[in-house]
């Protein structure tokens, strides 16, 4: 799959957590400093596990805490 359409999931499925919806969002953005808590984390990680139907473990969801770590972290998995 193309890293833009892993992107834009991804950054949609960041989005719906936000309440500034109109945001732009940059690969470098770090999920916490868009004002996310640990429970909007596992639910986006939860979210992408759907959309891509593959399984983030507790401890790689840790370790990604910027959209960008989570895409890169999605294109290993998806083809």
């Amino acid at each position: 799959m193309d890293t833009n359409k892993i992107a834009v999931q991804v950054k949609d499925a960041v989005l719906e957590k936000l309440t500034h919806k109109s945001v732009t969002l940059d690969l470098s953005e770090n999920l916490i400093d868009l004002g996310l808590d640990d429970l909007d984390k596992i639910e986006i990680v939860m979210k992408l596990e759907e959309v891509f139907m593959i399984e983030i473990s507790d401890d790689d969801a840790d370790q990604l805490s910027s959209i960008g770590d989570l895409v890169s972290y999605i294109e290993k998995f998806v083809e």
